[in-house]
């Protein structure tokens, strides 16, 4: 028995000596951080009336290479609902930045997450993420929702638009 004990001593000694010697880490490059809008309590969220609706959009920066502005058009009606999923690499310097609302006083935004290939853990490097917009539309009118994706040079300056993703939509009462 206290030959077994000995053993597994040698070993876990063995293996923590090993462990030390390892190399470390590589520092993960900078990414642009997703900016977070909390959902304002002074904003009155009327009651739905129609489902919720789900748009994917494209992936920064790569469906830009094209073309600068990507339009959709969206009729929504008052409490419905509006989701809208962008692709992102958080491992480049380019990311999505906060939606700008042309009327919040017709579409306001109630919701934003960043979701990554593993919960709590950094994504390895090429790794695809999502981020995940949810917007209510509060009444009729017209509305304008915009959001660029930007991309950083070298020394982490916010330099290169690289394009921006534009939704219309019409509320009908």
């Amino acid at each position: 028995m206290r030959r077994v004990l000995l053993a597994l001593t040698a070993v876990a000694l063995a293996t923590a000596v090993a462990a030390c010697g390892a190399s470390p880490e590589p520092t993960p490059r900078p990414t642009l951080a997703p900016t977070v809008m909390p959902t304002s309590p002074s904003v009155p969220t009327p009651v739905p009336t129609a489902e919720p609706t789900s748009l994917d959009g494209p992936t920064c920066p790569d469906a830009f290479e094209q073309e600068e502005t990507i339009t959709r058009e969206f009729d929504l009606v008052p409490g419905q609902a509006l989701t809208i999923s962008l692709g992102s690499t958080p491992s480049i310097p380019c990311g999505w930045r906060s939606p700008q609302i042309s009327d919040s006083d017709v579409l306001t935004q109630t919701d934003h997450q960043s979701i990554w290939p593993a919960e709590d853990v950094t994504p390895m490097p090429g790794a695809p993420g999502t981020e995940v917009w949810a917007f209510r539309a509060l009444k009729g009118g017209e509305a304008e929702l915009s959001v660029a994706c930007m991309c950083l040079d070298d020394d982490g300056d916010e330099s290169l638009m690289e394009g921006r993703y534009v939704v219309r939509v019409t509320v009908q009462e």
